[in-house]
């Protein structure tokens, strides 16, 4: 059964009614490879926005089966349209799983769905910067990069406080992906915190930092020239 269901793609076009309602119950299938493998399917055949195949696929997010919340969740964000909120509280819903490779999916997720400034997301995704997971870590870091607004001050303090605690390659990727992003040209306190990565041990670093104080100021600003000779000369 389970083999068959995986060939369907090859041979049933997008959108086709009755193959979607028998996968629809095979998700119910005893068998969890079998319902793994329907879940999965559906995030073929099934059209973007098809409600029957969303609502079918929601409840194997609580599935017993790490392997069977994967599928499901990439699934339904295939099918779903960014912005819509099932498909961001689907993917925050396993941010908290107990397996490892469906957080780091979820987060992933997040990033698709979520579209720019969406709280429920960004307040998600600076949790994710406590994950014990280096790569759900370091996703956390820039998916709040593209989803939280410039100048949020709550992504911004967060991620300043993980830029104590992270190695090399997280304290890059922090000042790369993320305060780079979020920074505005007018928060003279952040930008005073950016400029203490000159001082970081790894040369990598600084040169993000200096990086991302290019990016953020326009040349010829006279305060922030002002403010990093303060910094670094005082």
């Amino acid at each position: 059964t389970k083999v068959a269901i995986e060939a369907l793609p090859l041979v049933i076009p997008t959108g086709d009614r009755d193959t979607i309602m028998a996968l629809a119950k095979c998700l119910k299938h005893e068998s969890s490879g079998v319902r793994e493998a329907s879940a999965r399917v559906m995030g073929e055949i099934a059209a973007p926005g098809d409600e029957r195949a969303i609502s079918c696929l929601m409840p194997l997010l609580e599935s017993n089966m790490g392997y069977v919340r994967l599928a499901a969740l990439q699934s339904l964000v295939k099918l779903g349209a960014n912005g819509d909120e099932r498909m961001v509280k689907a993917a925050t819903s396993r941010l908290k799983d107990r397996e490892v490779y469906v957080r780091r999916e979820a987060v992933h997720a997040l990033q698709r769905v979520a579209i720019q400034g969406d709280q429920e997301a960004v307040d998600a995704l600076i949790k994710c910067l406590e994950d014990q997971d280096d790569r759900i870590r370091y996703s956390g870091m820039a998916g709040l990069g593209a989803i939280a607004k410039p100048g949020d001050k709550k992504a911004i303090a967060s991620l300043f406080l993980r830029f104590g605690v992270e190695g090399r390659a997280g304290r890059k990727l922090l000042v790369e992906k993320a305060l780079s992003e979020l920074i505005v040209q007018s928060d003279f306190e952040s930008i005073a915190q950016l400029l203490t990565t000159f001082d970081d041990p790894d040369e990598g670093v600084k040169r993000a930092g200096v990086a991302a104080i290019l990016r953020i100021v326009p040349q010829g600003d006279s305060k922030v020239l002002a403010l990093i000779l303060e910094t670094k000369f005082r």
